[in-house]
Parts: C-alpha cells; sequence; structure tokens
C-alpha cells in the first residue's frame, strides 16, 4: 500500500485539531495504512505544551511565524515536513476536519499521475452530533431541523502525487497571503487548467468541526470551474 502524508498547519484552533488527530490515530491503525502519518506545522509554535506526548505516527514542525496564518504558506511549510518522494501521496487537511476510518482507502483509490482528489466534506453546525442529517443553508444559525450541509464550494482538503503538485505550482503563498482565505479555490482553478481529472465526492463521516468565522478580511473571490 503508499503510504499518505497527511499534511495540516495549526494556528491556535488546537481544540479543534485534537478532534483531527483522534480521528487520524483511528484511520492509521486500520489495516493497510501502517505507514500513514499526519505532519503537523505549527504556525508560532504555540501548541508546544500541547502536543508533547502525542505518538510518533503524528509528526509537528515547530514554526516562528509571525502574525495571522498565511494558509498557502502553512500548506507549503507543512509539505517541507514530510519531505514526500516524488512519486508518493500528498493529502492536505485542515485542523479543523474529522477523518472517517476509510478515508486513506479513498485517496489510494483517486489520487494517481495526472488525477487529484477533492473530496466534499459535511460542514456541522455549532452544537450538532456528528452525523449527516439534511443539508441545510452554509452557516444557518439558532435552530435547525438538519446537522449541517455539504460543502460543494470548499476545495482546501486535496489530495495530490507530489509531483503533481509542482508542476501545477504548488500553494501560492505571496499571492494569497496578506489576506484570509481563496487559496483553495486557486490551487483548485489552476489543478483543473494542468490535470486531467480532479475528482469530487461527498464523503459520510468526513466532517467540519464548528468553530466560530474568521473576522479577518476575506481575499477576493475567484471565478473556479464547478
Amino acid at each position: 500500500m503508499s503510504q499518505v502524508n497527511y499534511c495540516t498547519v495549526v494556528y491556535e484552533r488546537w481544540e479543534t485539531f485534537k478532534l483531527l488527530a483522534e480521528s487520524f490515530l483511528r484511520l492509521a491503525a486500520q489495516p493497510g495504512n501502517e505507514t500513514d502519518t499526519l505532519w503537523v506545522y505549527d504556525w508560532n509554535s504555540g501548541g508546544k505544551d500541547i502536543y508533547a506526548d502525542w505518538p510518533g505516527r503524528i509528526q509537528f514542525c515547530p514554526g516562528n511565524q509571525p502574525g495571522h496564518i498565511n494558509r498557502a504558506a502553512g500548506r507549503s511549510l507543512s509539505m517541507e515536513c514530510a519531505a514526500p518522494p516524488p512519486d508518493s501521496l500528498v493529502f492536505f487537511v485542515d485542523c479543523d476536519m474529522v477523518l472517517p476510518v476509510d478515508f486513506s482507502e479513498r485517496v489510494r483509490k483517486w489520487v494517481k499521475p495526472g488525477e487529484a482528489y477533492f473530496p466534499i466534506c459535511y460542514s456541522l453546525y455549532r452544537g450538532a452530533p456528528m452525523v449527516e442529517n439534511g443539508n441545510g443553508a452554509p452557516w444557518v444559525p439558532g435552530p435547525t431541523k438538519t446537522n449541517g450541509w455539504w460543502r460543494e464550494t470548499g476545495c482546501g482538503n486535496c489530495g495530490f502525487v507530489a509531483s503533481d503538485l509542482e508542476k501545477v505550482g504548488g500553494w501560492d503563498a505571496q499571492r494569497w497571503g496578506t489576506r484570509y482565505g481563496r487559496e483553495d479555490d486557486d490551487i483548485f482553478l489552476r489543478a483543473s487548467q494542468t490535470m486531467k481529472n480532479l475528482k469530487r465526492e461527498r464523503v459520510p463521516g468526513f466532517f467540519h468541526q464548528w468553530h466560530a468565522r474568521t473576522k479577518e478580511e476575506q481575499n477576493p473571490s475567484l471565478r473556479r470551474k464547478k
């Protein structure tokens, strides 16, 4: 089985990271996933006391970055930590996600030379249990009969063969570093222009945890292929 290098960056959201790490360890315990590793770039070393005792399947890279997170740069730095061979599998996962136990099987199925994987997560409302129940409106406040919504517009969680990501041009930290977001739209757009296939699918058990929305100024939207 091919190793999957999961890469993430954390800035302040250590509470949501804990659930991501626990879900990764459940995944890593499955047959065929013995070499899968979660590589974590700590943007400003704010989590040193938190991750001191985590097991070796989760590798931490302390950073020393000033100011608010540049997500494109953080993802590039997490991949530098992993230092994957050109033919290996890399999956970028946000630190507020929860992975289902079969996720590595999906990555190995869909990520091949010339083919990338952009799975669709189920984004939970505040206080909702981790169960897919309905497909509501994004970020609905107050009481609702559904647990969340399928985040069709989100592209930040994505998998590539390492050499293909280099051909696409990697994460553009310079262009998307001054304000918040849109680096995921950018990588999807460039991948759609250069690769032969991008796989999108709704993945049961692939949850985005609720958290307060950022108040940072957003980058302008991109027009991207669906």
